[in-house]
């Protein structure tokens, strides 16, 4: 048996009273006044043994109630688990409180106090939940950390638990303990893990999982807005059981019945911000995404193209698939420039890309040492080899797989990877601030990479027209690619996940970037940078709630953003728990139905100070019936009857 409250134990001292009340009542004497010898018949039967052993029931009845009243503040609590060996313990308990685990979270911290309860060798306690990074506060007793347990609520981010676990000497800072342990209740999504082999092993983990079932859930996993003559145009990609369809409510009036897949709607002009709500789908707590428009978005910046020949069709259609419009010239509100077959000359370009701008260029034919070093890209990037190659250079290997992964898993419907590549001729170049980002599989570079200022360039070592490009090419499907992870992010469209970093890019502005929340009116100032005429804002990397955001500068409106549950968590299944022990970690699972339910004895009926209160009562009532049976006089004595 522990305690919970084991200081409170020093009320036993309160024993005394009933004892000393009991030998105080047997040295009292008592008179009786009586006429009749028959009565003393009465006196004795009242000094007769057995009444003796009545009296000392009466003393054990009152010591019960003195040790009743004193466990009731003690919390006493039995347990089968056997005692640990090797001295106290320090323990972590992580919970976590990602959005998949809404739904068990309250029959998880039951049974994690029901576990906690039965650790007998528990020295402190430090609670974490994954919506911080750092647990607040000192380590505290075992009673303490379980009340702290009542305050966690589920939210709408969790940190991946290898995030917060890598640096547990932080956690563990003025821990009193000799051994340390981690309890963890999660239900052990693959998202919400991360990478376990990151983990310390010093440390002894306890995991108790919790069931995720994520079969058939539905969500919407992005967005976008197109234009259709001059009408702004949603469209979103749901995700979900390809065998069924959903319901989905577009704001509060229109209601659209789909399936997986993309879908469009026209965007009401007169609203910024949209909510997209799935009805009927069982996981509910991705059902709603929000989504705003931000001003100086995509649709005033476009991609200027310089060719000396044309206007080749893949870039038509790298147009529409980016959804900016296709100019050609100089154009200083341009998102991404292109170059085919010809050089930037113009000196308005390099400040262009200092200040956030995507240039790509295609060197032309014939290109030698001198008319290279007539562009501004000299200054980065010198021309080592101008002659044309021998045999041609076939083959494709991307250096930097993270930029290809996407491209390759999503395939667009509009796009087909050659099976096929060739280039003719290939210039070399050599760089120590540019690294390459596409080779063959000679080795030979295709693409270089030059960070610039703001900005980046994107430098191809062919001529355009040397090369198998068609209009189902690989390379604007990369450009799209590209675009997306290394532009400022101007997007008109308002929505961010939350678990992924984004850098919004917002009109400038001298006071600081505010997001209001529409309900509740919560505001935060996010992490923010001044990037030429624009200011950059970060999100998505902490925790917020999901919702809808007006973005605002001083009291100017600038647009809505929506925010968002992230993807990973509505698709993200369970992680093999084995692989715990795989990584090397010390690890022990508890599951609800295992062994702690087994083991858990009187734990879970004897901490209750209900059945306590209630045994408290019971043995007063008790007492009082039995010292009233006991202060009974023998007879009451009657005056003799006058002569």
């Amino acid at each position: 048996m522990t305690f919970l409250q084991p200081a409170l134990l020093w009320g036993l001292i309160a024993l005394a009273v009933p004892i000393i009340v009991h030998f105080f009542y047997l040295r009292r004497s008592r008179k009786y006044v009586f006429t009749q010898t028959r009565l003393l018949e009465k006196l004795l039967q009242a000094s007769r043994p057995y009444l003796r052993i009545n009296h000392l029931i009466l003393l054990l009845i009152r010591l019960a109630i003195v040790v009743v009243i004193v466990l009731l503040f003690a919390k006493p609590v039995w347990s089968t688990t056997p005692l640990a060996q090797g001295g106290k313990v320090s323990a972590l308990i992580v919970v976590d409180v990602s959005p998949s685990m809404r739904e068990n979270l309250p029959g998880g911290l039951a049974f994690l106090r029901q576990v906690l309860s039965q650790e007998r060798d528990l020295e402190e306690v430090k609670v974490l939940s994954t919506d911080r990074l750092y647990a607040e506060g000192r380590f505290r007793s075992v009673r303490e950390g379980l009340e702290a347990l009542h305050t966690i609520q589920p939210t709408d981010m969790g940190y991946p638990l290898s995030r917060l676990l890598q640096n547990l000497d932080v956690h563990f800072a003025g821990a009193q303990g000799e051994k340390r342990r981690v309890y963890i209740l999660s239900d052990f999504q693959a998202a919400s893990v991360g990478d376990v082999r990151a983990l310390p092993k010093e440390a002894e983990y306890v995991l108790l999982p919790m069931p995720l079932d994520l079969a058939g859930n539905a969500y919407i996993d992005s967005v976008r807005v197109r234009y259709a003559g001059g009408q702004r145009i949603l469209a979103w990609h749901l995700q979900g059981d390809k065998a069924r369809s959903y319901t989905l409510r577009l704001g509060a009036e229109r209601t659209f019945i789909a399936g997986p897949g993309w879908q469009e709607a026209p965007w009401p002009p007169s609203q910024g911000a949209l909510t997209l709500e799935i009805a009927g789908d069982a996981v509910s707590f991705d059902n709603r995404f929000a989504v705003g428009l931000l001003e100086g978005g995509e649709r005033e910046r476009g991609m200027s193209l310089e060719s000396d020949l044309g206007v080749p069709g893949a870039f038509t259609r790298l147009s529409r698939l980016l959804g900016i419009p296709l100019k050609t010239g100089w154009n200083d509100s341009a998102a991404v420039a292109v170059w085919v077959d010809a050089l930037p000359a113009d000196g308005r370009w390099v400040t262009w890309v200092e200040k956030g701008g995507l240039l790509v260029v295609f060197p032309p034919r014939g290109l030698n040492t001198a008319r290279w070093s007539q562009t501004f890209l000299s200054q980065r990037l010198e021309l080592t080899s101008p002659a044309a190659l021998q045999q041609p250079t076939e083959g494709l290997r991307p250096l930097r797989h993270e930029l290809w992964e996407g491209v390759f898993q999503e395939r667009p419907a509009e796009g087909v990877v050659p099976a096929f590549f060739q280039a003719r001729q290939l210039y070399q170049f050599r760089s120590a601030g540019a690294y390459p980002l596409l080779a063959t599989d000679g080795g030979e570079v295709l693409l270089w990479e030059v960070p610039w200022g703001n900005g980046r360039v994107y430098l191809f070592t062919f001529p355009w027209a040397d090369a198998n490009f068609g209009e189902q090419s690989l390379f604007p499907v990369f450009f799209e690619r590209v675009y997306a992870l290394r532009s400022g992010q101007r997007s008109e469209v308002g929505a961010v996940f939350l678990g992924r970093t984004q850098n919004v890019s917002l009109p400038g502005a001298e006071s600081p970037i505010r997001l209001k929340a529409l309900q509740g009116g919560m505001e935060i100032v996010p992490p923010q940078r001044r990037a030429g005429p624009h200011v950059e804002i970060q999100i998505g990397d902490y925790p917020l709630s999901a919702g809808l955001y007006a973005v605002l500068a001083d009291k100017v409106p600038l647009g809505y953003l929506g925010v968002n549950i992230s993807p990973e968590e509505s698709a993200s299944p369970p992680m093999a728990l084995s692989s715990w022990e795989a990584a090397g970690l010390h690890t022990r699972i508890v599951a609800p139905e295992g062994s702690a339910s087994e083991k858990k004895g009187w734990a879970l009926r004897w901490r209750g100070w209900q059945l306590w209160a209630l045994l408290a009562v019971a043995l007063l009532i008790l007492e009082a019936w039995w010292a009233k049976r006991l202060l009974r006089v023998p007879l009451p004595v009657r005056a003799a009857p006058a002569a």
